[in-house]
């Protein structure tokens, strides 16, 4: 009879605690929004400053359905590149013309740079313009690309430190529900021992 109360409440405990775990998942923001893609330039760098702490969790490179020649980004003063570090295959499918590469979380800090740059086979010309510039929220400001303020050939994605997500009215529902189903189940098991 004890090890079935104790075994009833680590299951509910279990519950609370799977509930909680993923209300803790952080939230991710892309710097650059609103962009469109045209040409006519086939490489170049794209240069972000922090300008204050967040989380680094992907870089977008801008392919518009081209294979890139080479692809690399730079942060913390260490170059990331196509094939010695990552493949196309690290790449996910294209999505409004970027293909993204999910990387480690890297802490970032006030003035740290990241630098991306592409290029493609003469004649496939592409560059992304047009976007709203970063939010004030991201903590990163964008420098420009080899010098133009106004187009890029890249994004970052990004997440705040500390930072939770509330979970989904739908979660939260979902796990009352259960939460509810074990206790009526412990009261019951309770009055039939």
């Amino acid at each position: 009879m004890k090890f079935q109360s104790f075994r009833s409440a680590v299951v509910v405990a279990s519950v609370i605690i799977g509930s909680v775990i993923p209300s803790q998942a952080f939230a991710q923001f892309d710097v650059l929004t609103d962009g469109y893609i045209e040409g006519p330039r086939n490489t170049g760098t794209s240069t972000y400053k922090f300008t204050g702490s967040m989380i680094l969790n992907g870089i977008g490179f801008v392919t518009d359905a081209n294979t890139p020649s080479s692809l690399s980004y730079t942060m913390k003063g260490k170059t990331y590149s196509l094939l010695t570090d990552f493949t196309l295959l690290n790449l996910s499918a294209e999505e409004d013309g970027f293909q993204w590469l999910t990387i480690s979380p890297q802490s970032m800090v006030l003035d740290e740079i990241v630098t991306v740059t592409t290029n493609f086979p003469n004649g496939v010309s592409i560059y992304m313009t047009g976007f709203t510039q970063p939010s004030s929220s991201t903590n990163v400001s964008y420098e420009g690309f080899t010098g133009d303020k106004t187009i890029t050939n890249s994004n970052l994605r990004v997440s705040a430190l500390g930072a939770s997500v509330a979970p989904e009215p739908g979660t939260l529902a979902l796990a009352l529900t259960g939460g509810c189903a074990l206790v009526g189940m412990f009261i019951s098991r309770r009055r039939t021992a």
